[in-house]
């Protein structure tokens, strides 16, 4: 009994948290096909699927449907609704995001400029996140135009230690030793 108990179990369980990503597979095909509408609305069908209690496959999941939705925004050229896409992430798990944002904001400003607007911001916004080992800088470049970038907390709390500097002016030198000030050389 108690096996029969165990199986019927385990099938609902299954059942219920299904880890179904046909949603990101049909909207992959028809963003090949160039169907950027019906891409797109499969995308957004995709992010509000449950993809069972696994964080790996949450994770996959939507690390496909970014991926997707990053090119989608690409092809079009929709640079407003890959602004929006950008700074509206659930999840991210590298730099890769950010250097999108650097790369879009070069649609807009020059890197002098850019570089001078990020300074400006990190003295004003850089805030730790607690519940994370990465810190964010929320970019206000103009009234119109946000971006935000992610960086590993523990950099700056070593700097900070290590040179008895403040948490902004610790970011400050993060950034202009990262990869993104690399991009505005």
């Amino acid at each position: 009994m108690r096996k029969i108990t165990f199986l019927i179990f385990l099938f609902l369980t299954q059942q219920s948290f299904s880890q179904d990503f046909s949603l990101i597979v049909k909207a992959e095909k028809k963003l090949n096909e160039k169907d950027y509408v019906k891409a797109l609305r499969l995308l957004n069908r995709a992010e509000k699927v449950d993809y069972g209690f696994c964080g790996n496959a949450k994770m996959d999941a939507f690390d496909k449907i970014y991926e997707l939705k990053m090119k989608l925004f690409k092809e079009t050229k929709d640079l407003k609704g890959l602004q929006k896409f950008l700074n509206n992430i659930q999840f991210e798990f590298d730099e890769g995001y950010s250097k999108e944002r650097i790369l879009l904001a070069l649609n807009f400003y020059t890197k002098e400029e850019l570089k001078r607007l990020l300074i400006e911001s990190i003295q004003n916004s850089a805030r730790r996140n607690l519940e994370s080992d990465f810190g964010i800088v929320n970019f206000k470049l103009s009234s119109k135009y946000r971006i935000k970038l992610y960086f590993l907390d523990y950099n700056v709390l070593t700097i900070m230690r290590n040179e008895k500097i403040t948490y902004n002016e610790a970011v400050i030198k993060i950034f202009q030793k990262s990869v993104y000030w690399e991009m505005l050389n």
